[in-house]
C-alpha cells in the first residue's frame, strides 16, 4: 500500500469515526431525528393519561388492565388501596367486584347443565323445597336473564331477621321465599339481585356442596384464579383494598349481611379477571355451545328507544346469562359487559369480542364515573393507535 493511499485512508477513517461519534451524541440528546420530539404519545401513554386525569380529579382510585389481540396495552394501579397504611393500588390488589359475580354464577349453571344435573329450561321448583306458589312457573333461564319477576333487592325490613343470626342457605332462602313477584314470570325484564341469590342456593342444592366451594373447584382452580374468592364474615383477605365513599373517606362499617352471595359477593383482581375474560374465548370450562348460549341476547334491557340509558349509552342493549350484550354506537361494534357496584367499590369488565379488546377497571372509590369509558374506547380504537 502506498504512503499516499495510507494517509488518505487514515483521514477518511478519522472522519467516519468522528461522524459516528457525533451521530451517537445527537441521538442520545434526542436531536438526531428532529421530528422525534413531535411524535404522538404511545397508546399506552394516552390511556395512562386518561386514568391519571381521573385521579387528579379525585374521582378514581383503583387498577386497570386493557388488552388488545392478546397484548397488554395498559396494566397499572392508581392511587391508594389503603390511605391509612399508605398502600398503593397495584394490578394484584383485590377489590370487591359486586355484580361481576353474576357471570361466574351463570357459568356454574352451565357447568352443571353440561354434567346433566339440570337444564336452564327446568322450573326452579324442581330443586327448591317448599317452593312458594308464585315461583311455580319460574325457570332457571328466567332467573339468569332477569325475567323471573323477582324483586331487585331485599328491603331493610326484609333484612331485620338476618341481623345477628348465623347465616345458612336454608335460613336465607326462607327470607327470599317471603318476597312476592313484581310481575308474571317471563313477561318483562327487571334486574334482580334476589334472582341470582336464588340461583346460588339452587347450585348448592344440585351440586350438594357450598356455592363458594363449587366455584373454587370448577372455575377458580382450573383457570388459576388464585386471587378470587368470597369475603366471608370476620375473614382477613390479604391485599384487599379499603373501600372509600369519597376521596380518603372510608365507607361506614355496617353490620355484615350475606346478601351479595351469588349476586355480588366476590372479590378479585384485574389479573384474575383477565384470565377469566380469556377463558370465555376458549372451551376450558364448557363447550362452545354453552359459551354461545351464555353470550346470546335473550331479552331487551331498554323499553325506550336506543341508545339505552346505561352508563355507556350502548345501543340494542340486552341481557344474556350474567352479561349485558349490545353494540357500541355509531360503529355497531359488538360489546359484552357488566358493571359491579358495592359499598366502597366500583368495577367494570367490557369485552369487544370481534376486535379482541377487553377493558377491566376496578375501583375502591365510589365516585368512579363510567362516563369516561367512551374516552377509553375512542383511544383504543383510534386509527392511529
Amino acid at each position: 500500500m502506498s504512503r499516499l493511499f495510507l494517509r488518505w485512508f487514515q483521514r477518511v477513517s478519522l472522519g467516519v469515526s468522528l461522524f459516528l461519534v457525533l451521530a451517537l451524541l445527537l441521538s442520545a440528546c434526542g436531536l438526531a431525528n428532529p421530528g422525534s420530539s413531535g411524535q404522538e404519545p404511545s397508546l399506552t401513554s394516552r390511556l395512562d393519561t386518561l386514568f391519571t386525569s381521573e385521579v387528579k380529579e379525585k374521582v378514581f382510585s383503583g387498577s386497570v388492565l386493557i388488552t388488545k389481540g392478546g397484548s397488554v396495552l395498559l396494566r397499572k394501579g392508581y392511587n391508594m388501596a389503603d390511605w391509612t397504611h399508605q398502600l398503593p393500588n397495584t394490578p394484584t390488589t383485590k377489590f370487591r367486584i359486586g355484580s361481576l359475580t353474576k357471570a361466574f354464577t351463570a357459568m356454574a349453571i352451565l357447568i352443571l347443565q353440561e354434567r346433566g344435573k339440570l337444564h336452564v329450561q327446568d322450573r326452579i321448583c324442581l330443586y327448591v323445597s317448599a317452593c312458594p306458589f308464585p315461583w311455580q312457573p319460574i325457570t332457571i333461564q328466567q332467573l339468569l336473564t332477569h325475567t323471573s319477576g323477582m324483586t331487585n333487592d331485599l328491603s331493610s325490613t326484609d333484612l331485620v331477621p338476618l341481623l345477628g343470626v348465623p347465616s345458612s342457605p336454608e335460613r336465607d332462602l326462607l327470607i327470599l321465599k317471603k318476597k312476592g313477584l313484581d310481575f308474571p314470570p317471563g313477561t318483562q325484564y327487571s334486574y334482580s339481585n334476589v334472582g341470582y341469590m336464588v340461583l346460588g342456593y339452587l347450585i348448592e342444592k344440585v351440586a350438594q356442596e357450598p356455592f363458594a366451594l363449587f366455584l373454587q373447584q370448577n372455575i377458580f382452580a382450573p383457570l388459576h384464579l388464585t386471587n378470587t374468592g368470597f369475603d366471608e364474615k370476620d375473614s382477613d383477605v390479604a391485599n384487599l383494598a379499603t373501600g372509600y365513599a369519597q376521596w380518603q373517606s372510608p365507607i361506614a362499617q355496617e353490620p355484615y349481611l350475606p346478601i351479595g352471595f351469588a349476586a355480588g359477593g366476590l372479590y378479585s383482581t384485574v389479573d384474575d379477571l383477565s384470565r377469566w375474560d380469556q377463558a370465555l374465548s376458549t372451551q376450558q370450562l364448557v363447550s362452545q355451545k354453552s359459551l354461545e348460549a351464555m353470550l346470546t341476547r335473550y331479552v331487551s334491557v331498554c323499553p325506550t328507544p336506543d341508545p339505552c340509558p346505561t352508563p355507556f349509552s350502548f345501543s340494542e342493549e340486552g341481557y344474556g346469562y350474567g352479561w349485558f350484550i349490545g353494540k357500541e354506537a355509531p360503529s355497531a361494534r359488538r360489546v359484552i359487559w357488566h358493571a359491579g357496584v358495592v359499598d366502597g367499590f366500583r368495577g367494570v369488565l367490557i369485552r369487544y369480542p370481534d376486535d379482541k379488546v377487553s377493558v377491566i377497571v376496578l375501583s375502591n372509590l365510589e365516585t368512579l364515573d363510567y362516563k369516561f369509558i367512551p374516552q377509553v374506547e375512542k383511544t383504543v380504537f383510534a386509527t392511529n393507535s
